[in-house]
C-alpha cells in the first residue's frame, strides 16, 4: 500500500509517499478497502477526519466482514 509520511516539521516539503506493507487487523480491529469521502470535499480541508467503507478484513473477535462502516 502507499502511506503518506511525514518525514519532519515543516513545509509541504517534507511530506513523502512511500510503500508499505499491507496492514493486517489486530484483535478488535478492522481493515476497510475502498474507503470514500462522506461529503464534497472543499478546500482547504482536513485529510482522513471523515470517510466511509467497506470492511474488508478483520481480527479476532470481529464479524463485520463486507458491512459499510463510517469513521470520524
Amino acid at each position: 500500500m502507499k502511506a503518506l509520511i511525514v518525514c519532519a516539521c515543516g513545509s509541504v516539503e517534507q511530506l513523502r509517499i512511500h510503500d508499505m506493507p499491507d496492514p493486517s487487523p489486530g484483535p478488535g480491529q478492522v481493515i476497510t478497502g475502498e474507503l470514500r469521502a462522506m461529503s464534497p470535499v472543499t478546500h482547504p480541508f482536513v485529510p482522513g477526519v471523515e470517510a466511509t467503507g467497506v470492511v474488508a478484513a478483520v481480527g479476532k473477535g470481529v464479524t463485520w466482514r463486507g458491512k459499510i462502516v463510517i469513521a470520524f
